[in-house]
């Protein structure tokens, strides 16, 4: 541990005991801010967390990879533009002539994780991707990318009612 990690270390102990030891504050933040300080101890001394400190971070949601999302996500989607895409148009045509509603983002999402069961039930390998569960730019670009197999898919005649 260098002396900036350790000057970091003390200074965020000292706001955390501060904070503890405050008789407002709420316990549930409380129990975020020990999470918090299980979370920099680790991180700290390079040590992989325990049993009983996973479950104290995963019980109040101490998410150390939120950068790390941002990450993959942008590398993942990078520029890629929606609306102009394949799949956006390939979605726009799937839509019920006399149904002038435009599909929503959850309806999509069971769409197209059921096209992905069926195709691969019949011998294709494609996995549904985190990217594209999470946001609508990732479920654009999936449809884009498996562009090909989703539109022979939905060539051969299934009508689906978005």
């Amino acid at each position: 541990m260098d002396n900036e990690q350790l000057e970091e270390y003390n200074a965020q102990m000292e706001l955390i005991k501060k904070y503890i030891n405050n008789q407002n504050s709420d316990k549930h933040l409380a129990g975020k801010v020990t999470a918090k300080i299980l979370n920099l101890y680790c991180d700290v001394c390079n040590v992989e967390a325990r049993k009983n400190i996973k479950h104290i971070l995963a019980k109040y949601r101490v998410r150390p990879t939120r950068d790390g999302e941002m990450k993959r996500k942008k590398e993942y989607i990078q520029d890629f533009d929606f609306i102009s895409s394949k799949g956006f148009e390939l979605i726009q045509s799937i839509q019920n002539s006399g149904y002038s509603k435009k599909p929503n983002i959850y309806m999509l999402k069971s769409l197209i994780k059921a096209i992905v069961v069926d195709l691969n039930k019949n011998g294709y390998q494609i996995t549904f991707n985190r990217e594209a569960k999470r946001s609508k730019d990732g479920l654009y670009k999936f449809i884009s990318d498996n562009y090909d197999l989703i539109k022979s898919y939905i060539d051969k005649g299934t009508k689906f009612a978005v």
